[in-house]
């Protein structure tokens, strides 16, 4: 019986993976974050899409999620582009690479002893680290590649907790502790049916915590809890700007009083 010959990869599905691997790392991540190259963020952020979808668990979900790239136009390199439409037409010479490559917040989980509770809290706060300094694209006003990363696909309204749902769910090891959600009343609901709603009276937030601004009848704005120190807690914040508004233009590290604070989400798994 005649032996079957291996499959190889495309050299352009080659060249696709190792510039995955070696684009997205610390190095670049850092000089991405402190620089104005908008060119080098857009091409960041291609890769980022296309690493998401080698990411996914099965060759039907990788496929549809290139596809959607694909037919949105949302890769602009041609040889990107082409290496995509090789993917789609040959998925059975795709990896999967959701182990190959890790981003800022994602942290490895023993098996064995399963996930500590405050794992959650500071993978979220270390995924939002990475993403100070994002900005909306100033011609769309809530839009733009990095709010449609946080909202997975929506632009144009509100974003706040959008970003905060990103960051927890920046794990890829575990599943997400709480639904994605794109509405603050919504997520404090959710966390509130959890047990893991705290007031703001009495209650010293910690690491991770998600805080929420407003008043009982109405919240409006939300962030993640960096550090507390006396009465200033110190958050990440997306959808905000220098003042602290609740629909302003990018993500920004944020300083407030607690008796802003109406309650925290102190995540647990």
């Amino acid at each position: 019986m005649e032996a079957k010959s291996a499959k190889v990869l495309d050299p352009l599905i080659t060249t696709i993976i190792v510039a995955l691997i070696g684009f997205i790392g610390t190095t670049v991540g850092t000089i991405v974050n402190n620089s104005n190259n908008t060119a080098l963020e857009s091409r960041k952020f291609e890769f980022d899409l296309i690493k998401k979808g080698l990411e996914q668990p099965s060759e039907e979900e990788r496929v549809k999620f290139l596809r959607f790239l694909s037919e949105l136009k949302l890769i602009s390199n041609p040889d990107m582009v082409t290496a995509i439409d090789n993917i789609i037409e040959n998925p059975e010479n795709v990896p999967n690479l959701s182990v190959a490559v890790s981003q800022p917040g994602q942290f490895e989980i023993d098996v064995k002893s399963g996930v500590k509770e405050k794992d959650f809290r500071i993978g979220a706060i270390g995924a939002a680290r990475g993403e100070i300094g994002n900005m909306e694209d100033k011609t769309l006003g809530n839009g733009g590649p990095h709010v449609f990363k946080y909202m997975r696909g929506g632009q144009g309204y509100g974003w706040a907790c959008g970003f905060v749902s990103w960051c927890y769910s920046q794990n890829i090891n575990q599943k997400p502790p709480f639904k994605y959600c794109y509405s603050t009343k919504q997520l404090q609901q959710i966390i509130q049916k959890k047990g893991w709603y705290k007031k703001s009276e009495g209650y010293t937030p910690v690491e991770g915590d998600i805080y929420f601004i407003g008043n009982t009848d109405n919240i409006f704005h939300l962030g993640i809890v960096e550090s507390v120190n006396s009465d200033i807690l110190t958050g990440i914040e997306g959808n905000t700007n220098d003042s602290g508004e609740r629909n302003g233009k990018g993500v920004f590290r944020m300083k407030r009083k607690l008796s802003s604070i109406v309650g925290y989400g102190h995540i647990k798994q």
